[in-house]
């Protein structure tokens, strides 16, 4: 049976090697295995974001689209210093969760995720340019 190692000094530092290390892990296998985008114009993506009500959860929408039409993720920094919660990526699950149920329910994918590289979060550029195309009308 494999077996994984992790070293740290404290039990916390511990935690946050082996947190992080999961999340790298499952975000390797969902972008393998991810769908590409939904055409731009696809109806399906303004459904969607027609069924995002949450004022938090549509700014949060608009700020990882702007970030990603740059190509540079929002970072769990500036999303905290934004949205005053904690810099923890647990603190935004709420969040992403009102974003991410209807996209993986009609679009068979998310629309944001998590970037452990960065320690931030993004979306595919294509998708990012229609988002915004549907917050701004």
């Amino acid at each position: 049976m494999p077996t994984i190692a992790f070293e740290a000094d404290t039990s916390a530092e511990l935690v946050e090697k082996a947190l992080r290390w999961a999340l790298e892990t499952l975000e390797a296998a969902r972008y393998a295995s991810a769908p590409g985008p939904l055409p731009p114009g696809d109806p399906a993506l303004a459904q969607i974001i027609g069924m995002i009500h949450g004022q938090q959860a549509r700014r949060f929408l608009r700020d990882v689209a702007e970030r990603s039409v740059e190509g540079q993720p929002l970072s769990l920094a500036d999303a905290a210093n934004h949205f005053g919660r904690p810099a923890d990526p647990s603190a935004f699950v709420g969040i992403i969760g009102a974003v991410n149920r209807p996209m993986r329910r009609i679009g068979g994918r998310r629309l944001i995720a998590w970037d452990a590289a960065t320690r931030g979060y993004r979306m595919n550029s294509e998708d990012a340019h229609e988002v915004l195309r549907e917050l701004a009308g």
